[in-house]
């Protein structure tokens, strides 16, 4: 507020003593004199923060009851079914560091997000060999980034333990004949 009065009183001023030129330059220097009260006015001159971009929007696969699984030959491209999940879990990570010296010195904090996501998709039906890659936003991820557990569809594979963990022991399937 201070530059905005400042500044066109500079003006005004640097107008009726240099014209033009005048005015740029009164407007220049009170506008930044301006910007140092509002400083000092506005904001705590010992500590700033800002912070990181968050989670706003979130476009998932979406769960459908009843989806017929795909029976699979070969290698295909296909596209799975969430059949569990957990609530997504926000994480903020704060630094803070200090400038200046000499008793003027201002402590810079900030703070950015992460992001975690616990699930379990449904690919096809029978037993794979393997998984040879997984897409997200139609780009191929890096699964030795992520905690993946893949379970090949055998009529002897066991609940999963973080499913089951969450669900309770006799409470969770083990979705046999199914890959997850």
């Amino acid at each position: 507020m201070a530059s905005i009065i400042l500044g066109s009183a500079g003006a005004a001023m640097g107008g009726n003593l240099a014209g033009n030129t005048g005015a740029a330059v009164g407007k220049f220097a009170l506008s930044l004199a301006g910007q140092m009260i509002d400083q000092r006015l506005f904001t705590n001159p010992r500590s700033l923060s800002s912070h990181g971009g968050r989670l706003r929007d979130l476009s998932i696969q979406s769960a459908t009851h009843g989806i017929m699984l795909p029976i699979v030959f070969g290698t295909v491209r296909l596209a799975g079914n969430i059949i569990w999940a957990q609530p997504i879990r926000e994480t903020a990570h704060t630094s803070s560091y200090r400038t200046g010296g000499k008793g003027a010195s201002v402590r810079h904090t900030h703070t950015d997000y992460s992001y975690s996501a616990n699930f379990a998709v449904s690919i096809c039906e029978g037993i794979i060999s393997e998984v040879q890659r997984v897409w997200a936003n139609n780009k191929l991820l890096d699964l030795s980034r992520y905690a993946v557990r893949i379970y090949n569809g055998s009529e002897q594979q066991l609940p999963d333990p973080l499913i089951e963990s969450v669900e309770g022991i006799g409470k969770t399937p083990a979705y046999r004949g199914r890959l997850i």
